[in-house]
This record gives C-alpha cells, structure tokens and sequence, in this order.
C-alpha cells in the first residue's frame, strides 16, 4: 500500500515551519523557485541533483537568488520577489 501526502501551502505574512518532501525533479524545482522568489533564508534538505535541478538553480541565480549548494541540502536567499536579472538572457532549456 502506497502512502501519499498531500500538502497544502496558504498564503502567509511568516512561515517557521518545515515539510518533509521527497526527492522528485519536479519538487525540487518548485521548491527551488519557491525560495528564490521568497524573502530571507530558505533551507532544502534532500534535494535531487540532475541536470533539469541544475538549470533551474542557474536559471534563479540569473534573477538575483544566491544560491549555496551543500552536500545534502540547499541554503538558498531569495530576492523578496523582486527579479534583478543579471543578463538579458535566461537559460530555462539547460
């Protein structure tokens, strides 16, 4: 028997809380946008290395992100939502 779990996320003026998700490409690269656009400090534990994870983490440094890449997890400073490109181009094919 499988067991799914679903997560919801509301909008929010603070978050303190943490969600465990599996390693997936396509969650990983949400979670990774997510971040980039938020404001402050963003933590992802577990997150799945491959090149379309690659992309996306280039691809949200090109608009301002930084972008710390640890052995198991991810410290990622958002831009508050604010896009700062720093190019004119940004590589979304990889």
């Amino acid at each position: 028997m499988s067991l799914v779990k679903y997560l919801e996320v509301s909008p929010s003026n603070y978050v303190l809380h943490s969600a465990y998700i599996p390693s997936s490409k396509p969650e990983t690269q949400r979670a990774i946008l997510a971040a980039s656009l938020s404001d402050g400090k963003s933590i992802i534990n577990n997150d799945l290395r491959c090149s379309e994870t690659t992309t996306m983490k280039e691809a949200c440094r090109s608009i301002g992100a930084k972008i710390i890449e640890e052995p198991s997890r991810l410290i990622i400073y958002g831009t508050g939502g604010k896009i700062i490109p720093n190019n004119n181009v940004i590589d979304a094919i990889g």
